[in-house]
């Protein structure tokens, strides 16, 4: 039985604001850098869980639908927020 181990990546600092497009979509775009144990060649997607800072209650989890990996800085991924922003409010801070 093949064994699996989950390597994150390191999101360091503030992460940008969502958006939202002319099309209605809302995207956040998540810069981060690989972990040094991961192969670019091993990554088949990234997913995003966000929790709630104050609470620790988890709002979604999501599936990047475009994202970009380098060796080096410069990896980000895109998410579109439109199954959770019903649940995401202004003024509160939430974690990835």
């Amino acid at each position: 039985m093949a064994t699996f181990k989950l390597y994150p990546p390191t999101v360091a600092g503030t992460t940008p604001p969502f958006y939202k497009t002319g099309t209605g979509t809302y995207i956040l775009r998540v810069p981060f850098t690989m972990n040094k144990m991961v192969n670019l060649s091993d990554v088949g997607g990234v997913k995003l869980r966000i929790r709630a800072a104050d609470t620790d209650l988890e709002i979604g989890r999501l599936n990047a639908y475009n994202y970009a990996l380098s060796s080096d800085e410069g990896s980000y991924a895109d998410f579109d927020l439109a199954p959770i922003v019903a649940s995401i409010f202004e003024g509160k801070y939430y974690k990835i």
